[in-house]
């Protein structure tokens, strides 16, 4: 959610830029942003969520409309969805339009071919 996004991007990106590997600060942040948005499935994942468990009750009976599960059930599959399209567009277009950075890949190999112990 936003406020999630708000609190931590100013957080993340410094520390992206800080820990000296290769890659744009963007893409931290970007990152970042996604990984926020996905509570589909949380009563508190977003305003819209809250708003609906909120308020939805009968006038009458006073009978929550919705449970907490219905969360669940729905929102899991809207995040599977919100994954396979991120994972589309970032590796289908955004990496053939922007390109990977500089040595990325090697400094990639390096890090797993290494044993620290």
């Amino acid at each position: 959610d936003a406020g999630t996004t708000a609190l931590l991007g100013p957080i993340a990106v410094p520390m992206g830029i800080m820990s000296g590997v290769q890659g744009e600060p963007w893409a931290i942040g970007l990152a970042t942003a996604f990984a926020t948005s996905f509570a589909h499935f949380l009563i508190v994942g977003t305003p819209n969520n809250a708003i609906v468990y909120g308020l939805g009750v009968y006038p009458d009976t006073g009978q929550r409309m919705i449970s907490p599960i219905d969360f669940v059930k729905y929102g899991f599959v809207l995040w599977l969805i919100s994954l396979a399209i991120v994972w589309v567009l970032g590796f289908m277009v955004l990496y053939n339009v922007v390109g990977f950075p500089e040595g990325i890949t090697e400094t990639a190999k390096a890090v797993l071919l290494s044993n620290p112990q």
